[in-house]
């Protein structure tokens, strides 16, 4: 199975190809798809995003972010988890969440084994403690502390975060 894992998309469809770049199987919204901020000073393009991500509602999983309301989600033909879904591949458990509850931080609710991954915190990076893999994709349209825009692309056990310029940022082999 491909996946791909965006997040943190405040409103901003500028990066946003990057799904029509890849053929995927699903893709998955780790939170804070729009923006209510009109004081940003960010073009604000919620119906652009709106629009997007329904043309892929039949491959869409979604997580609610901080910033993200759910009166917003209903536009959108597609579910939103409250707090976390879990994907399964190739026996591998794959724990998608926006970030604000669950991260490197804060450690997970996992037991052991398996991958978190999630946004919010708009700086990508991967790290491993013990049997649990955490990943931040980081954000798509707001990154933070120099990082540039990312995005995470899952197959055969395999997670890889791009820049929007197509650039590795890191990569991990389960």
């Amino acid at each position: 199975m491909k996946i791909l894992f965006i997040s943190d998309i405040h409103g901003v469809i500028t990066n946003l190809n990057v799904i029509r770049n890849h053929k995927f199987d699903k893709l998955v919204l780790l939170g804070d798809l729009y923006s209510s901020d009109v004081h940003n000073g960010m073009n604000n393009d919620n119906n652009e995003v709106d629009r997007l991500i329904n043309e892929y509602n039949d491959k869409i999983l979604c997580v609610k972010g901080n910033c993200d309301y759910l009166a917003d989600y209903q536009r959108l033909e597609v579910a939103v988890s409250n707090d976390y879904l879990k994907i399964t591949d190739e026996g591998l458990d794959i724990y998608c969440t926006h970030g604000d509850g669950y991260n490197y931080h804060k450690l997970s609710f996992l037991g052991t084994g398996g991958v978190i991954i999630y946004g919010h915190e708009h700086c990508p990076y991967i790290e491993k403690v013990n049997d649990v893999v955490y990943i931040c994709v980081g954000s798509i349209s707001k990154p933070r502390y120099g990082s540039k825009a990312s995005y995470c692309i899952y197959e055969n056990k395999e997670f890889i975060i791009y820049s929007v310029d197509g650039e590795i940022i890191d990569f991990i082999n389960i």
